[in-house]
């Protein structure tokens, strides 16, 4: 849509300016080509020309001033900074904007795995190995994953089990089965389990692109957040 008003704001400003300028033409022999009357039609042309460029810059002014409309992952992971902020004991987001891989657009929120440390300083200020992935963003630079979120589990946050490895296939069940169970039928999620990867796998590209569901959305990980915590 920008494009296309962009041409044809420049036809309408050709059609337009050449409408005037053969109209001061037209006038001009009408009234003959005396020295005065060519003076009259050289200023007339010039006034023309002043209003158009007054007309163009103008709007270019008026186009780079206004509010440009924010995607719908945008407006998601505005809620999710902000959802993050008060979860911030818990969740580091300081790097939700910069991209892991130089070859992929891999943004991710972690989360602290010392839950007996929870409320002691926020969770961006522990070292690398006191916390692990926890929320992949959207991936808007590849196309399978634009419109996906993923959880991650780890063993280090379900030290109590013994048998980690024989079980967190179940944990990965549980997890996703709760999310199907409470906002799959209304937000038409559909949601999986990746083992090797240890995530379940949130594909929202069905669900309605609105602010609302953007929120809701939120929701989903405040709600997949808890579940992990009575698990972990």
């Amino acid at each position: 849509m920008k494009n296309y008003n962009e041409g044809l704001e420049k036809i309408l400003t050709a059609v337009f300016g050449g409408f005037g300028i053969l109209a001061i033409f037209i006038n001009l022999h009408l009234k003959g080509y005396g020295a005065e009357n060519w003076l009259d039609a050289i200023k007339d042309i010039a006034g023309l020309v002043v209003v158009i460029a007054v007309f163009l810059v103008a709007n270019n002014i008026f186009r780079k001033l206004k509010p440009k409309k924010e995607d719908f992952n945008t407006i998601f992971e505005n809620y999710i900074s902000r959802w993050a902020v008060d979860n911030k004991y818990l969740i580091d987001s300081s790097k939700m904007y910069e991209s892991q891989s130089k070859i992929t657009d891999t943004r991710i929120l972690y989360m602290i795995l010392d839950l007996s440390k929870f409320g002691e300083k926020p969770a961006e200020d522990y070292n690398a190995k006191g916390k692990a992935a926890f929320l992949y963003l959207p991936n808007n630079n590849d196309v399978l994953k634009k419109h996906k979120i993923f959880f991650k589990i780890n063993q280090q946050l379900f030290s109590k089990y013994s048998d980690y490895e024989n079980l967190k296939k179940e944990l990965l069940d549980k997890i996703a089965a709760r999310i199907r169970e409470r906002f799959t039928e209304t937000l038409k999620l559909n949601v999986n389990i990746l083992l090797s990867e240890e995530k379940v796998e949130v594909d929202f590209s069905k669900m309605v692109q609105s602010k609302e569901n953007a929120e809701r959305l939120k929701d989903v990980v405040e709600y997949v957040k808890t579940v992990i915590l009575a698990y972990a």
